[in-house]
């Protein structure tokens, strides 16, 4: 028995070896190839920036040259001088070849010339160069015909013996007419070679390459690192695409593995040069760029041969210790077996002492819990009996309720009989008798008619208030911002739509009785128009805010408002803060409010300034 385990400890160690070995063997594996991905991708990051860095310089430097061949054609002093040359009417050139020197310094331009509609030089800022080659007198003539600045790219001039650049401008008259040509001759070995030779990090095989395509070829333009005299002088033909140059012409971008001029595999970004028919391609060899990665791959077998000596050695110690471990475990095995003995024995008194203790603590809780049971049994006795007199009272309150609802009935029917007595007898003595009574006699007519009708509406809105203690709540989903808008039109009249300025915000809907939320949307409206009617320039305005439980709707006016000192009395029955006489009411209707909001479970409130408005709030529930 003591053997299998003894097997399956030396199996599993030996697994364990060799699951090692080959993690170690992986890990090299896996770090040689990030080293090299992670090689590719900084000097992929080098190359893009350096490329980047460098056609933002060749960038500046044409769009500069444009710029002041462009400031020469419309500045007024270099342009008449130009016309008074070309037209024969100055002998002093000093000045003029004075001011052009200043603009030739630091190879900016090796000459600067003017040429007139047959081509002949009529100034030049260099004296020994009376004449220009045929192809820059041709580029000349179309320049003068198109009006145009042209650019003659990077060439061989035959004459000096050395590529050239030129930049041609039209000279004009002030009528507008082009009368010659002015010719900025740039030498791209003062300035542009250098600048793209120049490689700001130490390199054996990088540079920097400019090419433009001439018919089914590729020209480089500028000076090559590893081929002397090789400006203009080297072309590959487009159907080599395994060239550099061949896919920047085809319009790739990026990085790209390849050949360059001398056949060897490069790693190139290409990229294009904005405004120019130029690409750029910067470029490392790749013997190169892995240099260093050999050392570290070098390196990294070492290591891993290490960390495989190391495992074999490591194991072996292992096991040696194992197999001491083993010895010194069965000895304290066997002695902790002894303790063990000795230990069940003292365990089994304490136990049986133990048992006794929670005995006589389970007898005393039961004798607890039938204490509790009995007085359980007496709570339960005492809830029946309160129940039955609560069930008791709320009949005898039903029965209250429909005696008030048959008394209130009765008194509205037993009132409203002398009022509409009163009302039509004061409407017959006016109509009968109002020419006898005098001016005066007719007010308290009219006041008698007024506080009778006054009378009527303070009954109905009695009745109402004591009618919503009973009604039923029919829970409904409400479209609030039509409520709104359809109440507002039927309430107002009018003259009161062209004069108030009425604007809802977009609302959300609510859960609630919709005949009795229209009652508080009726309410609150009219008391808006109501409370406007004496202000120049009304506005009523309604909006929401949702919380995590309720909606709440408010409505702003900016009319009469009141104190705030009052507000805790304003949704009380027959509270009123203004006079009859200045706006009419019962003082019932925001009582009414109050108790069909707190009837949905919401909440209501105001707040307002005399004189400045009043804002009134409602909240209800978004759900039942």
């Amino acid at each position: 028995m003591k053997q299998k385990p003894l097997r399956d400890w030396k199996a599993r160690l030996t697994l364990a070896a060799v699951l090692i070995s080959i993690a170690t063997i992986l890990t090299g594996i896996l770090y040689y190839r990030g080293e090299k991905r992670e090689t590719q991708e900084q000097k992929h990051q080098e190359l893009h920036a350096i490329a980047m860095l460098k056609v933002n310089q060749l960038t500046q430097w044409h769009r500069e040259r444009f710029s002041e061949a462009r400031f020469f054609t419309v500045n007024e002093p270099f342009n008449t001088f130009g016309n008074q040359l070309l037209t024969g009417d100055s002998t002093n050139q000093d000045e003029f070849r004075a001011s052009l020197k200043h603009i030739m310094t630091d190879g900016r331009y090796e000459n600067v010339s003017l040429l007139n509609k047959r081509g002949a030089v009529v100034f030049s800022v260099d004296l020994e160069r009376t004449s220009e080659d045929p192809k820059t007198v041709l580029l000349a003539m179309q320049a003068i015909e198109s009006g145009e600045i042209t650019v003659h790219d990077f060439y061989y001039c035959q004459v000096h013996q050395k590529v050239h650049l030129k930049i041609l401008a039209p000279v004009r008259n002030p009528m507008g007419e082009v009368i010659g040509c002015q010719i900025f001759l740039v030498d791209p070995a003062d300035y542009l070679y250098p600048l793209l030779i120049e490689w700001p990090t130490p390199a054996r095989t990088s540079e920097t390459i400019i090419v433009r395509q001439e018919g089914d070829s590729v020209r480089y333009l500028n000076d090559l690192r590893h081929l002397d005299n090789s400006r203009l002088q080297i072309a590959t033909a487009l159907s080599d695409t395994s060239r550099l140059a061949v896919k920047a012409i085809m319009g790739m971008t990026g990085l790209f593995v390849g050949t360059d001029y001398s056949g060897n595999e490069v790693y190139g970004d290409v990229t294009r040069v904005p405004g120019t028919p130029w690409f750029m391609i910067s470029k490392i060899r790749k013997d190169e760029l892995f240099q260093d990665l050999r050392a570290k791959s070098i390196l990294i077998l070492i290591v891993t041969v290490l960390g495989l000596v190391t495992v074999f050695f490591s194991v072996s110690w292992i096991y040696q210790m194992r197999q001491r471990a083993i010895a010194q475990e069965l000895r304290i095995r066997n002695e902790e077996l002894q303790k063990s003995r000795e230990d069940i024995v003292k365990l089994n008194l304490d136990l049986e002492r133990q048992v006794r203790e929670r005995t006589r603590e389970l007898e005393s809780k039961v004798e607890k819990l039938r204490q509790n049971e009995q007085e359980m049994m007496q709570v339960v006795d005492d809830l029946n009996r309160m129940t039955a007199e609560l069930s008791h009272e709320r009949n005898k309150l039903e029965v209250s309720n429909r005696e008030l609802e048959a008394f209130s009935y009765s008194v509205s029917h037993d009132l409203r009989a002398p009022l509409r007595g009163i009302d039509g007898f004061t409407g017959i003595l006016l109509a009968e008798y109002g020419d006898q009574l005098d001016e005066e006699g007719q007010r308290l007519c009219s006041v008698i008619k007024n506080n009778a009708r006054s009378m009527g509406q303070l009954i109905d809105d009695l009745l109402a208030f004591s009618r919503l203690a009973r009604h039923e709540i029919v829970h409904a989903k409400i479209d609030m911002e039509r409520m709104f808008y359809t109440i507002f039109d039927e309430i107002a009249g009018d003259a009161e739509k062209e004069r108030i300025s009425f604007h809802i915000g977009s609302l959300e809907d609510c859960v609630g009785d919709r005949a009795l939320i229209r009652q508080v949307v009726v309410n609150l409206l009219s008391n808006a128009i109501k409370f406007t009617s004496k202000t120049s320039d009304p506005r009523i305005e309604v909006s929401c805010q949702r919380n995590d439980r309720l909606i709440t709707y408010y409505v702003r006016d900016n009319g009469a408002g009141f104190d705030m000192k009052y507000a805790d009395k304003l949704f009380g029955v027959f509270q009123r803060l203004h006079t009859v006489s200045d706006f009419d009411g019962t003082g019932v209707g925001l009582a009414n409010v109050k108790r069909i909001v707190t009837r949905h479970g919401g909440e209501v409130g105001a707040s307002g300034e005399v004189n400045k408005g009043a804002e009134f709030w409602f909240s209800l529930p978004f759900q039942a």
